[in-house]
């Protein structure tokens, strides 16, 4: 098996340099998280070891339920009234497809929850 590592995400072009619409490269770094239901787990962005090392910044999550709910500035929590200050966590409708997202600057930790049990993966480019 050949050493995970996080390569760049490139447009994949088809006839005359054409990008195909929707179609992403599959990334070489996944990760899986197994969540319990209503249990806010830290999943840490990866660094490879590659010469200089790269650091995660694109993420595609997906899950086998969903909705789940990310939080990149603290403890992810499925929000049970309104929240107006700026900190609610952010729904990825995942049962709708994969989500891509950008990490915010200077980030290494995302926060991810899920009313129901359901396993997450998470692809990493830089």
């Amino acid at each position: 098996m050949a050493t995970p590592v996080i390569s760049r995400l490139v447009p994949i072009p088809r006839n005359q340099g054409i990008q195909i619409p929707g179609v992403l490269n599959t990334a070489t770094w996944i990760d899986a998280r197994v969540l319990a239901a209503g249990v806010a787990e830290s999943y840490t962005l990866p660094t490879d070891a590659q010469t200089p090392a790269q650091h995660a910044t694109l993420l595609r999550i997906n899950a086998n339920a969903g909705p789940i709910f990310v939080n990149f500035n603290g403890t992810a929590a499925v929000p049970g009234a309104d929240v107006t200050n700026g900190t609610s966590s952010i729904m990825l409708r995942t049962d709708l497809g994969p989500v891509l997202l950008a990490a915010p600057h200077a980030t290494d930790t995302l926060s991810i929850i899920s009313p129901s049990a359901c396993i997450v993966t998470i692809e990493a480019w830089s």
